[in-house]
């Protein structure tokens, strides 16, 4: 079945009098890539081999064909995370991985939280913004540590919990 496909596509491809393999490439990893695609496949599909489909998938596109799969599928399972109530294992069955554990790593990866924790937060009413880099949202949390002391502005106070001063003898 596979073959006749393959077959297919590439008459298909003939017949156009304007064929691209790459373009063709581009439309198909966006209209499948919920399913399980293999780049070899693809590649095969396009009627080029896979070396060649991902140079030039990557000089055109400025992304290698991998890399826009994943952030298509990351990108899905997002909103899919925080409009629907499905498990994350069928999230990501859903968005084209392969399994759970890849899933949660990727996300983890891109959006620096696990699924399950962004869709607490969208659950919350709370927003996880993809355009605030994870390490900036650590470094929200320590942005009071240069503020004056609760104790007040003592400078003998401030620093120990015992109300001794953090004073070096020199």
């Amino acid at each position: 079945l596979h073959r006749l496909r393959v077959a297919l596509s590439r008459e298909q491809l003939a017949a156009t009098p304007f064929h691209d393999p790459i373009e063709y490439g581009s439309h198909h990893l966006r209209d499948n890539y919920r399913a399980p695609l293999n780049l070899k496949e693809v590649a095969a599909l396009c009627g080029v081999s896979r070396e060649h489909f991902i140079r030039a998938f990557g000089r055109r596109y400025g992304e290698p064909p991998g890399a826009l799969l994943r952030r298509l599928r990351l990108e899905h399972a997002h909103r899919m995370l925080r409009a629907t109530h499905l498990p994350v294992q069928e999230v990501a069955l859903a968005c084209g991985f392969a399994d759970a554990n890849t899933f949660c790593r990727a996300y983890r990866l891109k959006y620096g939280s696990t699924p399950g924790t962004a869709r607490q937060g969208a659950m919350a009413g709370l927003t996880n913004r993809n355009d605030t880099p994870p390490g900036a949202r650590a470094a929200r949390g320590r942005a009071g540590a240069g503020r004056a002391s609760p104790r007040g502005s003592d400078p003998a106070r401030a620093g120990n919990a015992d109300g001794r001063g953090s004073r070096r003898a020199g």
